[in-house]
């Protein structure tokens, strides 16, 4: 059973190494002479993203046939190694199964009454896609325009999901969901983004039932008077929602989410191994409402969609990518279907954008087969350090942020750290630092500027989403030299050596 469904694979990539044959990238690899996986793996090296940089400009440039054949539907970017931010071209092929996972969340409340609340807010559809978007932008105007998805199932509809800039829009995203009792899900793209929205309901929630009371939103509030307008006429809730509100407020935030919101069948997002250490957060607030991890995500491939409720697996979707998986330990790249389960590989893709043989430094986990199709758990990136909220501070980014920061401060530094703190919302990261010599010459807090700032211009995702208000400021701490040694010691930790790196969960 298994290999059959291998050869069907094999025999998908064979037909997408045809359709491609006269591209560029075809040509110089001889995509004529490929009739088997084993021709496929000699003429085409693995590759990383500096292999197509040059070919994927030509073609953002508005030259076609280079790397594939099919019709391009945009460009997205990411962050790369060491800053360089990296343009993924879309075509219309790669994007139509994201209406298959999509389908597949919208199945778990199929036929029941109620809204949905969605916490991204996407460009106005009116709006050109632009080219420094983000997959996730894609993929829902994909799914807009081609009718996938129904926006009058949504809080707010449209005007809410596909806007300009909204300001404060947790405050508007919020203020519409308290109103709706028959709150069927609330959606987003991590589950890290949901954590976030029940922060802000913990701490501005009696604010916003005030404001919805008096009838007046604070001018400090950054919404314009049309919004604003809006909430106050469209979505204000009775009195009577009002006082039950307050009334379940005042008894505390523990599972909040099923007190207020009776109907309320599902969380979806985003999550998995590396979202592990903040999942009691969330479910303080969530109670036993179920989680459904959404999809497994890339900028370059949506790659899988979760297996279903409270199972943090992702189905590989063969109809947007063949997948090799990659033995680091000895080398051998093993083709789909044939990895063993429970080890970890990297990750190989060839997705229908133009991709061949991509090492993009996911880490994954054979969990099962399920009809042939590989059921993986997402353990993170190969040199990855750091994930909050989407932005993959990698090794390399630290330690080249370090290294500049101790270059502006004119100090050395013996060692350093850097952690997530928790203990905030929005989370943001902690840099313990070692100064061996050299005066500190500013405080604290411009130092956490000067840090921000260098990671701000080291990863523009984290840029994004600083941005956003998804990640505080960063906040520096010096020590005593020896105690990080003497910390990584009795906290199990000692894998890192002392100069180096460390994500340490505190």
């Amino acid at each position: 059973m298994l290999r059959r469904k291998g050869t069907d694979m094999e025999e998908k990539l064979m037909q997408w190494i045809r359709e491609n044959a006269d591209t560029e990238f075809g040509k110089e690899h001889q995509f004529c002479k490929i009739q088997s996986l084993a021709d496929y793996q000699h003429y085409v090296p693995l590759s990383d993203y500096s292999d197509y940089a040059d070919a994927v400009q030509r073609m953002y440039e508005g030259n076609s046939n280079i790397l594939t054949a099919y019709p391009l539907y945009g460009f997205v970017m990411t962050s790369g190694s060491m800053g360089k931010p990296k343009r993924i071209p879309l075509t219309v092929k790669g994007l139509e199964p994201f209406a298959r996972a999509y389908g597949d969340i919208m199945r778990q409340v199929e036929g029941m009454a109620g809204k949905h609340l969605h916490l991204s807010v996407f460009p106005s559809i009116e709006s050109e896609l632009g080219n420094e978007g983000m997959i996730s932008t894609a993929a829902y105007r994909f799914l807009y325009e081609q009718g996938e998805i129904h926006l009058d199932q949504y809080v707010g509809g449209k005007d809410f999901l596909f806007t300009g800039e909204v300001g404060d829009h947790f405050y508007v995203k919020l203020w519409m969901a308290l109103q709706e009792e028959n709150l069927l899900s609330i959606q987003s793209i991590f589950l890290y983004d949901t954590l976030l929205f029940f922060g802000y309901l913990e701490e501005h929630g009696m604010e916003i039932l005030s404001a919805m009371e008096k009838g007046v939103i604070p001018p400090e509030i950054q919404l314009s008077e049309k919004i604003k307008a809006r909430l106050l006429t469209e979505f204000r809730p009775s009195m009577q929602r009002i006082y039950f509100l307050k009334e379940e407020f005042c008894q505390g935030f523990e599972a909040i989410a099923p007190r207020i919101w009776k109907r309320l069948h599902m969380i979806s997002g985003i999550g998995g191994d590396f979202f592990r250490y903040r999942e009691k957060l969330l479910r303080r607030y969530t109670g036993e409402i179920p989680w459904q991890y959404f999809m497994y995500g890339l900028s370059e491939c949506l790659a899988g969609y979760a297996e279903g409720l409270e199972n943090p697996s992702y189905t590989l979707i063969p109809e947007n990518g063949y997948y090799e998986f990659l033995d680091l330990d000895t080398g051998i790249v093993y083709p789909m279907g044939e990895g063993s389960i429970h080890k970890i590989y990297e990750l190989v893709l060839t997705n229908r954008s133009g991709f061949y043989r991509y090492r993009f430094g996911d880490l994954v986990k054979i969990k099962r087969y399920q009809r042939g199709i590989p059921i993986l758990e997402i353990i993170g990136r190969s040199q990855q350090v750091l994930n909050i909220a989407g932005e993959k501070i990698d090794a390399v980014m630290l330690e080249a942020a370090v290294l500049r920061f101790a270059e502006k401060q004119e100090m050395v530094f013996h060692d350093y750290a850097v952690t997530v703190e928790e203990s905030r919302l929005p989370m943001g990261y902690l840099l313990y630092l070692e100064p061996e010599r050299g005066p500190v010459r500013e405080s604290v807090q411009e130092m956490s500027r000067t840090f921000d700032q260098i990671l701000r211009e080291i990863n523009s995702d984290y840029d994004d989403l600083r941005n956003r208000k998804k990640l505080s400021m960063p906040r520096i701490c010096c020590l005593r030299r020896g105690e990080l040694e003497h910390r990584r010691k009795y906290r199990n930790t000692a894998q890192n050596k002392p100069g180096q790196s460390v994500h340490w969960n505190i």
